[in-house]
This record gives C-alpha cells, structure tokens and sequence, in this order.
C-alpha cells in the first residue's frame, strides 16, 4: 500500500500546513484500534480515485481534508464503541454519531475548508432521505460527501473481504447511496485492486 503522501503527491495535492497537519493527526490514530491500519492511505486512495473516475468534479483538495477530518472525529470515540463488535444499543448509536459534529467542527475552525465540512456534515444522509442529521435527498447532498458515504462504509467493514464490502454498498445502491458514485466507486475498487 502506498503511503497517504504518495497519494496525494499521485493526485496532485499540495501538502499545505493543514493537510499535513490533519495527516499527521488521521495516520497518528490508526495506532487506537488494529481495525484501522491503513486506514487514512485506504480512504484517501479509494475517495480520489473516485473522483478521478468521474473526471475530479469535487475539489481534490477538499476531499482530502474531508476524509482526514473525518477519520480523525471517528478516532476520538470512546474505543468500547469505536471497537465494539456487534451492533452498537441506542446510546451508542448517538455517540457515534457525534464524529459528525466534532470532525465538522474541528475542519470548520481553519476557515478555507468550508466544502470540506459540507462533506463531513452530510456524509450520512441518504440519498432516499432517510438519513441524519436534516432528512437530505440526493440532489440536496453535494458530490463529496457521497463519495465520503461509501468510502465511510467500506472502510469501516475492514477491507479483508474486497468483494463483501463491494456487495454490501451496492445492497445500498439508490437508497442510502447515490447510484453515480457506486459506478465510479466500481471503477475505483477494480484499478486500486490491479495496481496492487
């Protein structure tokens, strides 16, 4: 696996002072919980390659601060929820969800990084409106923060079964994730796999 620098130099980003600072951070994580090694270099690649497959249509910038971010809110949960096997009870659910909040705010505070944190915020609604935090159907959720769904989803399951975690988002397709997305996602899945 290529290093999450590698990544972005590969996409053209310019490791700014917060890109490196929110890198830093994501990669410093990964060492909370076995489940996530990787994880920053895996999310930043399948996110950009992505995007790439539909011709870079969200900033390539935002996007990755976006991810970073994101991965840094999911890493301050409590590590009995962060870790938990099985399903997480109602008390848990809201206390996961709290990475939305905290990964939003923590972007929000360096100020050019306002698309970046329309990404985080939205990444768990639904493109059937059925998901939180304001109910927001597809053409209400913005190019990034679908993209972010199914990163979010599929690196979540681990990546140690490719093609369940393929199967899984496309059990989602058109309901909790945009069907555009799934296709350049499809893409991104098959060249990431045979550069390996």
């Amino acid at each position: 696996m290529e290093t999450p620098e590698n990544i972005l130099n590969h996409h053209e980003i310019e490791l700014d002072e917060d890109l490196r600072f929110l890198l830093g951070v994501a990669v410093n994580l990964e060492q909370r919980t076995e489940r996530w090694h990787q994880r920053t270099a895996k999310s930043l690649h399948l996110a950009l390659t992505m995007n790439q497959s539909a011709g870079s249509i969200v900033d390539k910038s935002q996007l990755a601060a976006a991810v970073l971010a994101h991965d840094i809110g999911m890493g301050f949960l409590p590590y009995e929820v962060l870790n938990k096997p099985g399903k997480l009870n109602a008390k848990e659910r809201k206390t996961m969800q709290a990475h939305i909040k905290s990964a939003g705010d923590l972007i929000h505070r360096m100020h050019r990084w306002s698309d970046a944190r329309d990404m985080i915020l939205s990444h768990h609604e639904r493109v059937d409106g059925s998901g939180y935090p304001n109910q927001r159907v597809e053409e209400e959720i913005c190019h990034g923060a679908k993209i972010l769904a199914i990163v979010d989803a599929f690196t979540a399951q681990g990546g140690a079964n490719v093609m369940h975690g393929v199967m899984e988002i496309h059990r989602h397709a058109g309901t909790h994730f945009s069907e555009f997305w799934i296709r350049h996602f499809d893409h991104a899945v098959k060249t990431i796999n045979q550069s390996k």
